[in-house]
């Protein structure tokens, strides 16, 4: 389901296309694609099975050339995926500009995939007019996953994006001893 966040970002982008030069068929494409994201479903569906789908709509039931209307809906493979990275985008720059200004607590999880690559995930809990949690990040680590190697890797992410570190009212991990070493660990740096 997507965050309330990722819900705005739509209705914005929805909004600039319908006050844009894209007119209709702009605002059309990106709520295809707002559909699409919401169902789960991949990208290049758009092609495989709406644009046939809206395409028998049209001349079946309202009698029109539908090979001229689908032709104007741009929902190709790359412009359905470069609207959900516009989407993804805009989700992260909203998030950002929160966490910039509010207080919120941070989760960390890390974890070893199967080809001995470290990956630490991210997750913020904030208020915004009532709780809400986000993954902030998920990032390789590509040394180690000491508790140095970690904090330098959450502290680089937040100076990149101006995050300051004071904003972090709470902190939990998984209890890895990597995370909560009384010395070196995530939590005493």
């Amino acid at each position: 389901m997507p965050s309330a966040i990722a819900v705005e970002c739509w209705r914005l982008k929805i909004h600039q296309c319908k006050a844009g030069s894209q007119g209709n068929d702009g605002f059309l494409a990106y709520e295809i694609s707002k559909i699409i994201v919401k169902a789960g479903k991949p990208h290049y569906i758009s092609e495989t099975v709406i644009l046939p789908a809206v395409s028998a709509i049209i001349s079946s039931v309202m009698k029109q050339n539908s090979i001229e209307i689908t032709n104007s809906i741009p929902l190709s493979n790359s412009s359905v995926s470069r609207r959900i990275d516009e989407m993804a985008e805009d989700v992260e720059k909203q998030l950002i500009a929160h966490l910039q200004v509010k207080q919120f607590a941070l989760q960390l999880d890390e974890s070893t995939l199967r080809d001995n690559e470290a990956l630490l995930l991210a997750y913020v809990r904030f208020n915004n007019e009532g709780p809400k949690e986000e993954m902030l990040f998920a990032r390789s680590l590509t040394t180690d996953t000491k508790g140095e190697t970690i904090f330098n890797e959450v502290a680089t992410y937040f100076k990149e994006n101006n995050i300051p570190l004071k904003n972090i009212i709470a902190c939990a991990t998984d209890g890895a001893p990597s995370m909560t070493g009384r010395y070196k660990g995530f939590i005493a740096r």
